[in-house]
C-alpha cells in the first residue's frame, strides 16, 4: 500500500496538471475579451428585392355556366353548319379536322375544314372523300395520319372507302379486304393497343351491324370476340386515357325511330365488356362522347330522342362511374355535333349539330356556331431571381392556363411602366415599395389579375472587426488576430472572403490569423448577397516582431506563448518540484527513525522452575586413550 506523503503527493500533481488548461483557457479568454474593434466606413447604394408569396388570383368572372363560351365570333369565316359529320384532332398540324355532314334540309358536305385557337380555315386539298354523313373518323396515332371509313352519299348509298389525312391532304387507300359498306360506324384510336378500332353501323340495305374491325398499318382485320356489343349505329366511342381503354356509349340497335339505347360497354385487350353502372345517361343516338384532357375524364353531351329530337344534358365518366354535370348548356339541345379536345387550347371545341330551340321541332336548325368547354382562367406570376438589388434587372415571367385564347397580356411595374409582354425585364430607379400587377384577358373577355409584390432597399454595406489576442501590446508575428466581418443591407444570406494582405487569404464572417512577419497589411474584405450583390472593407493592421531579437519565434503552428503563460507554466513547476522535495525528505526521515512502538512484553520465570543450564560444550566422559609411543 503507499503511503501517505506518496498519495498527497500524486493528488497535488494531478490538481496541478487539471489547472494547467483552465489557465491557459483564462488567458485567451481575457485577452480577447480586451479586444479592439475596427469599423471603417463602407459606401453604399440602393437595390431591389422581390418579396413575399405570389398572390392568387381573384377568381375571374364568367359569361355563362360551367364553363362555356360561344366563341363563333373569334372566326371570321367557318363552315356552314351541319349534323352527323365528324371531327378528329391533327397532332402534326395541331388543328381538328372537320369533314362531311348533312345540313338542315337535304344534301351532304364534302368540304374539309380546320380549326385552331378559335379560327376556321377551309383546306383545298387536291383531292378528297365524296361528299358524305356518317363518315367514321379517328387518329391512328401508330401511323401518323387520320383515317375515314364510309359514309352515306345521301342517295341510299352506303359507302366502304377508306382514306388517310395529313398535312391537308385526303388519300383514298382503300385495301382489298375491307369492311363492309356502312355508315354511322362508331370508331376511335385504341391507345392501349396502338390500333384503329370501329364497331357496328348501317349498312346500305338498312341492316344495323354488329361486327368489330382494327385497321393498322393500311391493314383492315375483322375480330371475331365471344362476347360484343348487339347490333348498334350512331353510337359514340372514345379513348378513355385516364382508365385506360376505349369507351362505347349509346346509338341505336335498329334503323327506326325508337331504338336508341344507353348500354355502355368497354373494350380492352380484344374483349368486349358491358359496364353497368348504377346512374347513366339517357339513352340517345349520334350524342358527342370526348376525353377531356383538362380533367381527365370523359365527356357525353346532348344527342337525340326517339323522335330524333335533341336532348340536352352534360355527363361526365371516369373509374366506371357517370356523373351528371349539368340538366342544360348554354349550347342548347343538340346532337350530330363535332366534339373535340384541343390540345394547343386547353379546352373542347364544339361545333354546330342539329339545334332545337326550347324543345320545339319547329325550331331545328343546324347553327353555324362554335363553343368552348374551359377551365376558368387562371394566372401566376414571379420574379426571376427571387431578389435583387439595383444595378439587377427584374426579371418578372407567367403563366397561364384555362380560359379560351388566344390571351392579351401586360405588366405595370407599379413605378409608372408598363409592357404589353408575357415576361418583361424592369429596373427600379429609386426606393420604396411598389406592388407590380400581370393582367390578362383572354379571348372572349375573361380577365386575370396577379399582384407582386416588390421591395426596394438599401444595398449590402460591411465592416471589419479586429481582435487582438494577446492583450494590449499591439499585434505581434505568430499571434492568433481574431477578423469579424458584419453585413447590413442587401438580400441574405451573405458570404464573407479576406485578403490579409499577406498572401493568404480566408472565408467567413468571423475567421482567426497569424502573420508571419512584421510590417502594414491591409486587410481586405468583400461581402457578397443572395443576388450577387458586393461590398467592400478594409482595414491597415501593424504587426510588429514578437522576441526582442526581431526574429519572431513561436510554435509550430504559427503561434507562440504569452509571457502570463510562462508565468503560469513557472508557478505550476515550483509548485511540482517543492511537493517533490517535501514528498522525498518525508521517505528518508521516515527510514532513519526506529520504530514507533516497542513489541509486546514477554514473561520469564524465576530460577527455581528451571534446571540450571548445563555447562557449555560436549559432555564429561572418560578421557580416550592416549596416542601410541
Amino acid at each position: 500500500m503507499a503511503s501517505r506523503p506518496v498519495q498527497v503527493l500524486f493528488i497535488v500533481i494531478l490538481i496541478a496538471l487539471l489547472l494547467l488548461p483552465v489557465g491557459l483557457f483564462s488567458s485567451h479568454a481575457g485577452s480577447s475579451a480586451r479586444g479592439v474593434a475596427v469599423h471603417p466606413a463602407a459606401a453604399g447604394h440602393l437595390g431591389v428585392r422581390a418579396v413575399g408569396a405570389i398572390a392568387p388570383a381573384q377568381p375571374p368572372r364568367t359569361h355563362a355556366a360551367e364553363n362555356w363560351w360561344n366563341i363563333t365570333s373569334l372566326s371570321t369565316g367557318f363552315p356552314a353548319g351541319r349534323y352527323i359529320g365528324n371531327g378528329v384532332w391533327d397532332p402534326l398540324d395541331q388543328y381538328t379536322v372537320a369533314f362531311g355532314g348533312v345540313p338542315s334540309v337535304g344534301g351532304r358536305f364534302g368540304d374539309s375544314w380546320a380549326f385552331s385557337n378559335g379560327s376556321w380555315t377551309q383546306l383545298s386539298p387536291t383531292m378528297a372523300p365524296s361528299p358524305r354523313a356518317g363518315p367514321a373518323l379517328a387518329w391512328d396515332a401508330a401511323d401518323g395520319y387520320a383515317v375515314l371509313f364510309g359514309g352515306n352519299n345521301g342517295l341510299g348509298n352506303a359507302l366502304g372507302d377508306t382514306w388517310t389525312f395529313v398535312h391537308g391532304q385526303w388519300t383514298n387507300v382503300t385495301p382489298l379486304a375491307s369492311p363492309p359498306a356502312r355508315w354511322g360506324a362508331s370508331m376511335t384510336y385504341d391507345a392501349a393497343d396502338s390500333e384503329i378500332l370501329m364497331f357496328g353501323g348501317l349498312n346500305y340495305t338498312n341492316v344495323v351491324l354488329s361486327d368489330t374491325w382494327v385497321f393498322t398499318h393500311g391493314t383492315w382485320t375483322q375480330l371475331a370476340p365471344t362476347v360484343h356489343p348487339g347490333p348498334l349505329v350512331l353510337g359514340a366511342m372514345t379513348y378513355d386515357a385516364a382508365d385506360g381503354y376505349v369507351l362505347m356509349f349509346g346509338g341505336s340497335v335498329n334503323d327506326s325511330n325508337y331504338g336508341e339505347t344507353n348500354q355502355c360497354w368497354r373494350f380492352s385487350g380484344g374483349v368486349w365488356t358491358q359496364l353497368t353502372p348504377g346512374i347513366l345517361p339517357p339513352a340517345a343516338i349520334a350524342e358527342m362522347l370526348t376525353y377531356d384532357g383538362s380533367t381527365g375524364t370523359v365527356l357525353e353531351l346532348g344527342g337525340g330522342n326517339v323522335t330524333n329530337a335533341p336532348i340536352s344534358g352534360f355527363w361526365q365518366f371516369h373509374a366506371g362511374v357517370w356523373t351528371e354535370l349539368s340538366a342544360s348548356t348554354p349550347a342548347g339541345a343538340r346532337f350530330g355535333s363535332v366534339f373535340v379536345w384541343q390540345p394547343n387550347a386547353g379546352y373542347l371545341m364544339l361545333y354546330s349539330g342539329l339545334f332545337e330551340a326550347g324543345g320545339n321541332i319547329l325550331t331545328e336548325s343546324t347553327p353555324s356556331d362554335t363553343w368552348a368547354y374551359a377551365p376558368l382562367l387562371n394566372a401566376s406570376a414571379k420574379s426571376m431571381p427571387a431578389t435583387v438589388d439595383l444595378g439587377q434587372t427584374v426579371h418578372l415571367t407567367s403563366t397561364v392556363t384555362g380560359g379560351v385564347g388566344p390571351f392579351s397580356l401586360g405588366w405595370a411595374f407599379g413605378d409608372g411602366g408598363h409592357t404589353t409582354t408575357s415576361s418583361a425585364t424592369h429596373l427600379y430607379a429609386h426606393a420604396g415599395n411598389y406592388t407590380a400587377f400581370l393582367n390578362v384577358t383572354d379571348a372572349v373577355g375573361e380577365v386575370a389579375t396577379v399582384p407582386l409584390l416588390v421591395v426596394v432597399h438599401v444595398d449590402p454595406s460591411v465592416a471589419i472587426g479586429l481582435s487582438i489576442a494577446h492583450g494590449s501590446s499591439g499585434y505581434l508575428t505568430h499571434h492568433n488576430e481574431t477578423f469579424t466581418g458584419t453585413g447590413q443591407g442587401g438580400s441574405p444570406p451573405y458570404t464573407f472572403a479576406w485578403n490579409y494582405g499577406d498572401g493568404t487569404t480566408g472565408a467567413g464572417n468571423s475567421t482567426i490569423h497569424a502573420f508571419g512577419t512584421a510590417g502594414t497589411f491591409t486587410v481586405k474584405l468583400r461581402l457578397t448577397d443572395a443576388t450577387g450583390a458586393t461590398a467592400n472593407a478594409s482595414a491597415n493592421v501593424n504587426v510588429t516582431s514578437s522576441s526582442p531579437g526581431g526574429s519572431g519565434g513561436g510554435n509550430s503552428n504559427g503561434s507562440s506563448i504569452s509571457s502570463s503563460t510562462w508565468l503560469l507554466y513557472g508557478i505550476i513547476g515550483a509548485v511540482i518540484v517543492v511537493v517533490a522535495a517535501l514528498a522525498a525528505w518525508a521517505l528518508l526521515r521516515r527510514r532513519r527513525r526506529p520504530p514507533t512502538s516497542a513489541p509486546p512484553p514477554q514473561y520469564y520465570p524465576g530460577p527455581a522452575a528451571y534446571p540450571p543450564a548445563p555447562a557449555s560444550g560436549p559432555p564429561a566422559g572418560p578421557a580416550p586413550p592416549a596416542p601410541p609411543s
